[in-house]
């Protein structure tokens, strides 16, 4: 009997953590209904309503325009920017032009440590070691 039962606990406890691993995103913001009202941003929050976990913006159109990975409010990890630029000036506060003025190019890829920008390269970022080298290697320290 005691075997069942832990049995039952294990499978409960595997059950809800595939359960919360692949909820769905919930949309945060969508586009004006004159657009097609399609979801803008999707991303948790976590209990502070900071943004945690996996954010993704999408176009008009549904692609997805920028993906990455927030904890507790904190950009962190890997970013990839397909309209960096568009993203840019559509923060709160942007100025016009601050992408063009900065040379930021679109399709960008980037690694954030506690929401500092460690690198930004043309390929994918795919661990700290790897945007350290390419910080080191841009003279970025």
């Amino acid at each position: 009997m005691k075997m069942s039962t832990t049995a039952l606990v294990i499978c409960t406890i595997l059950f809800l953590s595939i359960k919360s691993y692949s909820q769905e995103l919930p949309c945060k913001s969508y586009y004006a209904k004159a657009e097609g009202g399609s979801c803008k941003e999707k991303y948790l929050e976590d209990d502070s309503g900071k943004k945690n976990g996996k954010f993704i913006v999408y176009e008009i159109n549904g692609d997805i325009e920028v993906k990455g990975q927030y904890s507790h409010g904190a950009r962190q990890g890997a970013w990839s920017y397909k309209g960096y630029s568009k993203y840019l000036e559509a923060q709160p506060g942007a100025k016009s032009g601050l992408a063009a003025a900065y040379d930021i190019p679109d399709n960008v890829y980037c690694w954030y440590e506690r929401d500092v920008e460690v690198a930004r390269s043309e390929k994918p970022i795919s661990s700290y070691e790897e945007a350290v080298t390419i910080a080191k290697a841009k003279g970025k320290n």
